[in-house]
């Protein structure tokens, strides 16, 4: 009789150690769409309007809108919003940025729904418009904030933190997890720009270093105009490529063009979710044509913020 050979011991089986970096890969949902989305536009040509519009668009039932330049009256002109509204649908937080507390209102409202707006039901947050708010927070900085000689900032200062600001108020909407962060800003023409060579850029308004840096945040950068057509409609052009000499960007190129036409939120995630057509070609990309624009629609108590200062804490007052 022969005896087998008895078989080997397995080896042992190495367990991995949790990587320190595992709590932070991205999930697979968080890849798609965008995370947050700009507009910028002159003043009535209808960047308002057309953020209301993703109330139009499928998984953004109830959202929020902080208003800080009562850009919400808008909603008179469209009765699907409308409608929205007065059901509950559409949420309006208004601010009036000529009282001395606008700012203050509209820091602790803004990280309230930041930190709760998921609780309180809300997929989407617009801020109508960031350019209005900085313009309150240069007030409030200026007024609270000091030099570590215990000395008042000077306005170059000033605009340093509400540049600090506005960074972070952009990078909270585009990584919220859980809503759309849309801002809405007014558009200037870059002067200095303009004196040094000649062209005249258009950009976000905003002041400060962000004015060069704000765009480099969001997903989605888009100038809106309007245009007066031969048979008196409007067509609401949004410029997503810089033809129109203005700065925008996309990180969608497979899926949307250079230039919508009849712009709507609901037709650029049409776009993007490949519910539309898309013109794009793979060796240019054409502007939107009219015939695919048509098929595309679908029917806790605030505290005020601490007193900041650049390297120092801000005098103790005086006994």
């Amino acid at each position: 009789m022969s005896s087998a050979t008895p078989a080997a011991p397995a080896a042992p089986v190495t367990q991995l150690p949790m990587p320190i970096w595992a709590q932070d890969i991205a999930p697979i949902e968080d890849f798609g769409e965008p995370g947050s989305i700009m507009i910028h536009a002159e003043p009535g040509q209808g960047k308002s309007r057309a953020a209301l519009t993703i109330a139009k668009v499928r998984g953004f039932d109830r959202g929020v809108v902080l208003d800080i330049d009562n850009g919400t009256e808008v909603l008179l002109n469209d009765p699907v919003l409308r409608a929205k509204h007065k059901a509950g649908l559409i949420t309006i937080i208004r601010i009036d940025k000529t009282q001395p507390d606008a700012f203050v209102k509209f820091h602790n409202y803004f990280n309230d729904l930041m930190k709760n707006g998921k609780a309180y039901g809300f997929q989407y947050l617009i801020v109508d418009t960031l350019d209005v708010a900085q313009e309150t927070a240069i007030e409030w900085f200026l007024a609270n904030t000091w030099n570590d000689d215990h000395t008042k900032l000077n306005t170059q200062g000033g605009w340093g933190e509400v540049a600090k600001w506005t960074s972070n108020v952009l990078w909270q909407l585009q990584n919220h997890p859980d809503m759309l962060g849309i801002g809405l800003v007014h558009t200037k023409v870059d002067e200095k720009e303009a004196k040094k060579t000649g062209v005249s850029t258009l950009k976000p308004k905003f002041q400060g270093s962000m004015k060069d840096n704000a765009a480099g945040i969001p997903s989605v950068v888009v100038y809106l105009r309007k245009e007066e057509l031969e048979n008196g409609e409007v067509n609401i052009i949004a410029d997503l490529s810089g033809t129109d000499g203005a700065i925008s960007k996309q990180r969608y190129s497979s899926f949307l063009p250079n230039r919508i036409d009849n712009f709507s939120m609901d037709l650029l995630y049409g776009l993007i979710r490949g519910e539309v057509a898309s013109p794009v070609a793979a060796t240019q990309i054409p502007t939107m044509p009219a015939e695919q624009i048509a098929a595309a629609v679908q029917p806790q108590a605030p505290t005020d913020p601490q007193p900041v200062t650049t390297t120092a804490t801000a005098p103790a007052a005086a006994a």
